[in-house]
Parts: structure tokens; sequence; C-alpha cells
């Protein structure tokens, strides 16, 4: 190590920090699905556990003033614990919504049969399904139940007219869908083979439609009547066509929602990267993300936010890294010869030895973080061909101090990783022509650095 040694500087805890500060963004993000998704449900059904619209308005006032240390004592218990919240949420809306659903369906489908008071009682329900609670979800369902009973009773009968009868089986369908069908006997005493498959299809296309507007985040009233309307339809395989139709309509339109948020959620980790970031190049990635316009946008973007993040680490910790070894390379007694004020990304800076006139060492700043060191010789009277003695002596000598420059660099804070490293007399060295004497000299006072704490 010596010749030609490529070092990359890494700052703990700033990497931390960042990772920190990444993390509480997606909690944030994750807090305010969970908390619609929790307000959604609580709107309907009694929702146990954190108050999640507390937590997150306690988040955002952190955020706000910049108080990070207020999220140390759970933002990890929350990262870990919010995606199965948000998924159980989820699932638990869709149960409540799809309970709410099947009641209000079926009030519906039994008024069509129903005249006076029972008529008008199944027609309240229906309007009020969607946000009934508890006890008076139960109190409806117990009324609906002793008009359903009333009904397929008279459907029973020899007289009962064949819509009347059918549309009691769907109520039955939707109150109890885990029932077995009521047998159908054809004139010989036997089933009816095809009226059972019709049935039993119709009762799979119904059950999974309802699956399907119960997930929908949105209100399914739009489709409730063409159920009805479908339900009515005497012809088998019409209304199995209808079905599908619907279905198919019915999942694209949650293919679509879903994509909206798999965009949202995509946006928002993108954003998440960028958290512990600022400058041009960040504000406006940060713009395109806001009007990113698909999923397959969203996930380039996504990409290219992890790529600038990581891009962007590196150049900071180089940054910090640079100053830091400005201080330590003045306290190891070395003569520092700056391109400008400081030292840049992209520039180069030169250090030498006090009473050293024939070597140096060229410290290289690459914009990717990294440090490139590289000694060289200067020609001057009396100087060999090839590798000589005196250039493997100094090559060995920046090897020390660069292991002692690493160890203040170290105590500051850093951890060093040798990315490329050529050993003393490896190859020999190409002398410079001798010097003019015009270079600019930094004393071996320290400079002003950035401070890296």
């Amino acid at each position: 190590m010596s010749k030609l040694v490529v070092s990359y500087y890494r700052v703990p805890t700033e990497a931390e920090r960042r990772a920190a500060l990444q993390k509480i963004a997606l909690v944030r993000r994750m807090l305010q699905r969970c908390a619609a998704l929790s307000e959604a449900l609580e709107r309907i059904e009694n929702v146990e556990g954190e108050e999640l619209s507390q937590t997150l308005a306690r988040y955002d006032q952190a955020v706000s003033e910049q108080r990070w240390d207020d999220f140390v004592e759970d933002y990890n218990r929350l990262y870990d614990r919010l995606p199965a919240l948000e998924k159980r949420l989820e699932q638990q809306l869709a149960a409540a919504n799809g309970r709410r659903l099947r009641l209000e369906l079926t009030a519906l489908t039994l008024a069509g049969n129903a005249s006076g008071d029972d008529k008008a009682m199944l027609e309240t329900i229906a309007r009020g399904a969607k946000t009934m609670r508890g006890d008076a979800l139960d109190a409806a369902g117990a009324k609906i139940e002793a008009v359903l009973a009333r009904q397929l009773n008279a459907a029973s009968g020899a007289a009962a007219k064949a819509v009347t009868a059918a549309q009691s089986e769907l109520a039955r369908t939707l109150m109890h869908p885990d029932a077995p069908p009521p047998e159908r006997i054809s004139g010989d005493g036997r089933q009816a083979p095809e009226s059972q498959a019709a049935a039993e299809a119709d009762r799979s296309r119904i059950e999974r439609l309802i699956a399907q507007l119960s997930a929908l985040d949105e209100d399914a009233g739009q489709y409730v009547d063409r159920v009805l309307a479908i339900a009515r339809e005497k012809d088998p395989s019409t209304r199995a066509m209808q079905l599908d139709s619907l279905m198919i309509e019915v999942s694209e339109r949650e293919t679509g929602r879903r994509a909206a948020r798999d965009l949202s959620r995509l946006t928002g980790d993108a954003h998440a990267e960028l958290t512990p970031f600022d400058g041009p190049a960040v504000d406006a990635l940060r713009e395109r993300l806001r009007s990113a316009a698909d999923v397959s946008q969203a996930k380039a973007l996504f990409d290219e936010a992890r790529a600038l993040a990581a891009t962007e680490a590196q150049r900071r910790d180089g940054a910090l890294a640079r100053a830091a070894m400005l201080k330590a390379l003045s306290e190891l007694g070395y003569e520092l010869r700056l391109q400008g004020e400081g030292w840049a990304e992209g520039t180069q800076l030169e250090i030498q030895r006090p009473g050293e006139p024939n070597y140096d060492v060229q410290l290289s700043a690459p914009p990717n973080g990294r440090i490139q060191s590289k000694v060289r010789a200067y020609a001057h009277a009396g100087r060999g061909e090839g590798v000589n003695r005196r250039d493997v002596e100094v090559e060995q000598s920046w090897c020390d101090d660069l292991r002692a420059l690493n160890a203040l660099m170290q105590a500051e804070g850093f951890v060093a990783e040798i990315v490329h490293e050529e050993g003393p007399g490896s190859a020999a060295q190409k002398p410079l022509p001798p010097r003019d004497g015009t270079r600019e000299t930094v004393g071996t006072a320290a400079p002003r650095t950035r401070s890296v704490t």
C-alpha cells in the first residue's frame, strides 16, 4: 500500500442517522394508511388497540419540529408492526363492508316480494345498512331472518311464482353463504342436475362478486341495483353472462384502484429514500415523483431515488472525510497545497513533507465519495532509471503515514475501506519535471474545516 491507494471513508453515525430518517418517513406513510383504514373501520365497528391517529399526529408534530429523538422509542417497533396491521385492517374493513353489503342486498331482494310494514322495514334497513353498527346491525339481521323465513315458506307452496322463489333463495344465499342449497326434485322424483348446477354456479358468482365489492375501497352502491336486476333474470345463461360481465367490470375497477394505491406507495417510498437529502438534483426528482402517472414510471423513479440517495450519501461522507483529512494531515506534519479555498469533490490536493523536495503525494477526490492517493517523484540531478531504493522508502513512508491518518480518522468516527492498493516498489516511478518553486503552500497549521460531529 503506497504507490497508488484508493480508499473509501464511511461515517457509521451518519449512515445510521440517514437510515433512521428514511425509516421514520416510511413509518409515517404506513401510519397514514393505517390511520385512514382504522378511521373508516371505526365508523362502523369498534377497533381495539393503539389510537393510530394520535400516534400519527405526534409523529407529524415531531417531524415538523425536527425532534428526531422523539422517535427512538417506537419507530422500529412500528416499522415491524405496521405492515401486518395494515393488511389486517384491510381484511377487517372488507369483512365489515361485506357484512353490510349482504344485509343491504338481502333487504332489497326481500323487499321485492314484501308489502306493507315488511316492505317499509326492509327498505329502511337497506338505506341504513352501510353505516349500521353493532347491536343495530344484529337487530336488523334478526328482522330480515324473520321476513326471510316467511317468504321461504311461502315460496315452497305450489302456487308460488318462480321469480318469487328465486328471489327468496337469493336472499337465503346472501344471509347464509355457507348453508347447503335446498334440493330441487324433478317430476320423476330425482334431482334435476342441470338446475342444481346452474344454482351452484350462480351462488359461486355472487359470492365472488360480493368479495370483490367488499374489497373495493369506494361506495359499492352503484352496483347494488345491477346485482338485483341480474338476480331477477329468469334465463340462467343470460343471468350467468351478466354476472360474469359485472365481475369483470368490478375486477377492472379494483385493478385500477390497486394500481393507484401501488403508485402512491412507490412514490411515498421514493420520497422516504430522499428524506435525508436536499439540493437541486433531489428537489428535481421530488418534483418528478409528484407528477408520476403510472406504476411503471413510479418503479423507475423509485430505483432512481434509491440510486441518488446512495450517491448523495457517498458524496456527503466524502465531504466530511476530506474536511477531517485536511486536519489530520496537518497534524501529521504535511504541507498542504490546495487548488482553491478548500478540497472540493472532483479536485486534487498535493501534500509534501517539509525538507523532501523530490517527492509528494497527490490526493484526488473523484465524484464517488472515494479518495485516491498517489506518491509522485520529481526529476532531479543524480536520479537513476527504474525502481530505486529511495522511491520505495518514500512510498513505504506514505504507507505508514496513511495508517496513522486512518487511525486519526477513526478517532473522528470514520471507517476506512481500502478499495485498491499498489505496494511500495510495485512499479517504477515516472518522475515529473523538476518543481518550478511557484506552488502555493499551506502551512502545517490545521486549515479551517467543517465539523464532523
